[in-house]
């Protein structure tokens, strides 16, 4: 696993909150009267389902208006540090390690503010759970976690990735392209939702913690390093892109196990060579 730092300088920020409750992103302004046709595009679930935009009870009630969440969520608007400690006694609920782990899984991608604020307040207790040595069960259970998409998979048969919006990234020239059939890592790169990335953690996850090769199940390791980077060093969480090489699985019980998400051919073997 290793850390490519993008040629910009790394901002370090004193708040975790992005955006801020009164900000309204730009690609949520709402269309043009009579543009849209009715029940094309539900706005206010689009922002509940937005961990960078969505607060739970925190999020301001200029937002819900402007957003059309109302109705979405209860009405009560609470502070952020509630939701916070509403975190916190869910995770007190969990039996094990690996529950709170996906507990936090789950949160981060309801509403990042809490996570971030969860994490950056019991960073001793919880790094721990969001690395080693949760992480290390994480990845030996990443194909059955039922996780959403919590970094960027680059797979040597994304050779006919297709280039469908203008590109927005800084990884045009990045290093790594050469892995992926026909240099397509950066119509890849242009799927990622942030577009201001200085920093890309990257595995192809032959070693994960002394477990051996366990492929794409690796993912785990780049995530967690990038929450650390937020939660330890200041960084926005948008700053921040955990990659996963899909280049094939050496072991054998991970590659075969038709439950694993991978490509299941051996390791290293590129069909374009």
């Amino acid at each position: 696993t290793g850390t490519i730092v993008n040629s910009a300088p790394v901002v370090l920020h004193e708040s975790l909150h992005v955006p801020p409750a009164e900000a309204i992103p730009t690609t949520y302004k709402l269309p043009p009267v009579g543009q849209a046709a009715p029940g094309t595009y539900n706005l206010g679930v689009a922002a509940v389902r937005d961990p960078a935009l969505y607060r739970g009870m925190a999020t301001a009630q200029a937002v819900r208006s402007e957003l059309r969440m109302h109705g979405l969520m209860p009405h009560r608007h609470v502070p952020l540090q509630l939701e916070i400690d509403r975190a916190y006694g869910a995770l007190e609920t969990c039996s094990s390690a690996i529950d709170q782990y996906q507990a936090l899984a789950i949160l981060r991608e309801q509403n990042q503010d809490a996570f971030f604020g969860l994490l950056s307040q019991n960073l001793n207790k919880l790094l721990p759970v969001i690395y080693t040595p949760t992480v290390g069960d994480a990845c030996k259970q990443w194909s059955t976690l039922m996780q959403r998409p919590q970094g960027l998979y680059v797979c040597i048969k994304d050779k006919h990735a297709m280039l469908r919006t203008p590109y927005r990234s800084r990884y045009a020239s990045f290093p790594i392209a050469s892995v992926c059939c026909k240099g397509n890592v950066r119509a890849l790169v242009r799927n990622w939702p942030s577009d201001d990335v200085n920093i890309a953690v990257v595995t192809d996850g032959e070693r994960i913690l002394g477990l051996g090769d366990l492929g794409i199940n690796g993912m785990g390791i780049p995530v967690g390093k990038a929450m650390v980077y937020t939660a330890a060093a200041g960084l926005q969480p948008h700053h921040v892109l955990p990659i996963q090489l899909d280049v094939g699985c050496n072991t054998s019980e991970v590659r075969d196990n038709p439950l694993y998400m991978g490509l299941q051919q051996v390791g290293g073997s590129c069909p374009c060579k």
